[in-house]
């Protein structure tokens, strides 16, 4: 397989794919030394522990630059060779629910047989996640597994007594797992709570895989009308004029509430966060002071240009009604009526299937909008390294040691290559030493189906060189272009409030969030004067915008610290 280390990016595919939850649990000597021929596996003593017998390890506080000792216990693959079942919550591939269960899938049955552990999932779908997670948690009836929420953080959980604290299990049940934390300052931060604890078992990726979207343009537009690659605001402006006046498209730019309202495509260069409709994402740090976008002087400036492009017929009329705002229109694209629009990484293949193959239909990624050429953004959605989609054992496990090394086999050598490439012979093969995907998985349908099949999408550890196996070459040069910027402005995503923080935070903010995603599209729509703009300025400070501010600085501050 051709590694591209070049391209500092990879797809965040658990935000912008119907989620597949992917686990696995083994303490095996340190993953990022052993080879997965050779790997020392792990499993847990012979007899499983009975519910009463069951404690949990005592918490321990742990510093960031703590170095575990060698686990005195030593395993072997399976973790336990008795009938033990565990429950996992799992976020499964609709369009796989007709074809078969999470666990008929061949990842998932290789890693049953692996472990020796019968894992029951309780599935639901992304649509319905959010109810049903709620419901799950209203009724006490815990699976033993689960994904934490924006609605029930790590810590949340802890304090009813809903999960429990890992802190103990890092030298023995989830050494694999602290390996990799201690590996990167970021991992750790992320990790650990202000109380010094380890509360979930985080999935983690790096070079830039939250670069998952940005804005494409007909390329071949371009070339027709002899235009270059547009950079700055006024280069746009004059492609989206030109693409209107010459080509008739009625609707140069769609933008979407992904591109008005939650992207930073245009904002950024203004030199603020316009990240609106994702909860709290459009706070900011300069030199450590925490900022809010939407209320910035700045963002007037941006909204007068938006309204401006808009009563020029340059962005879609209906583009805030649009169901899903990170797809442009089909009929749009295919009549010529839209040459620039917000893509999501993973859907750019989509677009060609459009189009027969003697259409000189191209679609290539472009860069944010900077006020002059030459001009470096210092906000963007791409980080260098982070976690997500942290998971958390309940206190009602019965086996939380069991369940704790069916969770760290993810991060052992064997574990992310059957995670991350599926079965040797199925998912993948090995060519020139390097696992490569099979026809099964690359020349599916539809990639994600083939992924979940034969693979994961949602990950213990993500292989970069995974996914870049399967991308084009107009995906592969999305990696670097999206990712244009220096982020010196972005708020750390792994800068966390604690719980106190996030209430006050929560009460406020969710009549702010309301208010900003109704008035950013009148301001846009000419359906309000931007005189009024000091005006909604103001009723978003009466909301209580100031105490936002001081939650996410408190948080920044301790990071920092």
């Amino acid at each position: 397989m051709k590694k591209r280390r070049s391209c500092i990016a990879l797809l965040l595919v658990w935000s912008m794919l119907l989620l597949l939850t992917a686990c696995g649990g083994t303490a095996v000597s340190d993953a990022s030394s052993a080879p997965a021929e050779t790997i020392a596996e792990t499993s847990a003593p012979s007899e499983a522990p009975k519910p009463e017998e069951n404690q949990e390890p005592e918490s321990t506080v742990m510093s960031m630059e703590e170095t575990a000792p060698e686990p005195e216990l030593e395993y072997t693959l399976p973790i336990h060779d008795d009938s033990i079942s565990i429950s996992y919550w799992i976020s499964w591939n609709p369009d796989l629910s007709a074809v078969c269960a999470p666990g008929d899938a061949s990842v998932y049955k290789a890693l049953e047989e692996r472990t020796g552990i019968h894992v029951d999932y309780r599935e639901s779908s992304p649509f319905n996640q959010g109810q049903d997670f709620d419901l799950m948690i209203a009724s006490g009836d815990y699976v033993d597994i689960f994904p934490a929420s924006s609605n029930l953080s790590p810590d949340q959980a802890f304090e009813q007594d809903i999960c429990i604290d890992l802190t103990g299990y890092m030298n023995t049940y989830l050494r694999n797992y602290h390996a990799i934390l201690k590996s990167n300052d970021e991992y750790m931060h992320t990790a650990v709570n202000d109380e010094g604890q380890i509360l979930s078992v985080n999935s983690m990726y790096d070079e830039n895989v939250a670069v998952n979207s940005g804005l494409v343009i007909r390329k071949d537009w371009l070339d027709q009308l002899g235009l270059d690659m547009p950079e700055t605001y006024d280069d746009y402006h004059k492609v989206l004029t030109t693409f209107k006046n010459q080509l008739g498209a009625n609707a140069a730019m769609h933008m979407g509430s992904s591109g008005v309202l939650t992207g930073n495509y245009f904002c950024s260069g203004f030199g603020i966060n316009g990240y609106v409709s994702m909860m709290d994402a459009p706070f900011y740090q300069v030199d450590g002071e925490v900022k809010f976008g939407p209320i910035q002087p700045e963002f007037k400036d941006y909204l007068t240009m938006m309204n401006q492009w808009y009563s020029e017929g340059l962005i879609y009329k209906n583009f805030y009604s649009v169901a899903d705002p990170m797809t442009a229109p089909s009929d749009q694209i295919t009549t010529d009526n839209m040459g620039l629009w917000v893509c999501e990484l993973a859907r750019m293949h989509e677009f060609d299937s459009m189009f027969d193959s003697s259409s000189t239909f191209e679609i290539w990624p472009v860069q944010d909008a900077v006020q002059n050429r030459g001009d470096v953004n210092k906000i963007r959605v791409a980080t260098e390294m982070a976690t997500s989609g942290g998971e958390v054992i309940a206190s009602t496990c019965a086996y939380p040691e069991i369940a704790a090394l069916w969770l760290d086999y993810r991060y052992t050598d064997e574990g992310r290559l059957l995670l991350n490439y599926g079965v040797e012979g199925e998912g993948f093969e090995y060519v020139d030493g390097e696992p490569q995907l099979t026809e099964l998985i690359t020349g599916a349908e539809n990639i994600n189906f083939g992924l979940a099949m034969y693979a994961t999408v949602f990950l213990g550890y993500n292989e970069p060189e995974r996914m870049w196996s399967t991308y084009s070459d107009a995906q592969m040069a999305s990696l670097d272009i999206w990712k244009m910027g220096d982020n010196e402005y972005g708020y750390s995503a792994n800068a966390i409030m604690n719980t106190q923080e996030q209430e006050t935070f929560s009460r406020a903010y969710s009549d702010i969030n309301t208010y900003l995603l109704a008035e950013i599209v009148r301001f846009v729509i000419g359906d309000r004067s931007l005189d009024e703009f000091d005006d909604y300025v103001a009723d978003v400070e009466a909301m209580g915008i100031d105490a936002c501010i001081e939650c996410k600085q408190a948080a920044l501050d301790r990071y920092l610290d």
